[in-house]
């Protein structure tokens, strides 16, 4: 109902899968949350719905948060110069899926990985969804997107107990570098990484 089809044929076209991808979620009862996801995405529809087929067919407004996207690349490989801090749009997000991967924070931005610095953990082109309350670098460390000497990166960052800053790739082919404590003043935290990847809107 959802995809406006009604052949299982018609259900593959739409889901780009093979027919027998749809037979097999029939016998198993079972459709995977992907495709779920991306049916949400697609049509509107949320997501309880199209789980159970119970309830209301589409969230009301209160239930989402709208995100600024920014058509920025945050460099996972050499350095991409910011060029435009206006946001592209806005996407719309249920609060509840964002809970769902752990984010309790609305104040969020979605930028783009580039390069392959951060490969497997995400590839370039990957959305990464940045949580804007974290301007420091916490004790634990993580990923993070921050600004220095004027380019944007994302990497992982740990402090070190001289008070010098490691930044770090997850790709072995990189070689981790150090910004030492002196040179600290000319980094700038965007934010943290919460999630990469797409979230169900």
């Amino acid at each position: 109902q959802a995809n406006k089809v009604s052949t299982n044929k018609e259900l593959a076209g739409a889901l780009d899968v093979s027919p027998s991808n749809i037979s097999t979620w029939i016998q198993r009862s079972s459709i995977p949350y992907k495709e779920i996801c991306e049916t949400s995405i697609s049509t509107g529809f949320s997501v309880a719905w199209l789980l159970t087929g119970e309830g209301d067919q589409r969230d009301k407004a209160s239930d989402y948060v709208n995100v600024p996207e920014y058509k920025i690349e945050a460099s996972a490989g050499h350095g991409a110069l910011v060029e435009d801090e206006t946001p592209s749009q806005y996407i719309a997000i249920k609060k509840a899926n964002l809970a769902a991967a752990g984010v309790n924070t609305s104040n969020l931005m979605i930028i783009y990985a580039r390069g392959d610095s951060m490969e497997p953990t995400f590839n370039s082109g990957d959305p990464l969804f940045i949580d804007r309350t974290f301007h420091t670098v916490a004790p634990e460390g993580g990923i993070y997107v921050f600004n220095y000497n004027g380019e944007l990166f994302v990497k992982r960052l740990q402090l070190a107990f001289t008070g010098d800053l490691l930044v770090i790739s997850d790709n072995d082919k990189y070689p981790n570098m150090t910004i030492p404590k002196a040179e600290l003043g000319g980094l700038k935290v965007v934010g943290r990484v919460a999630v990469y990847g797409r979230i169900c809107a």
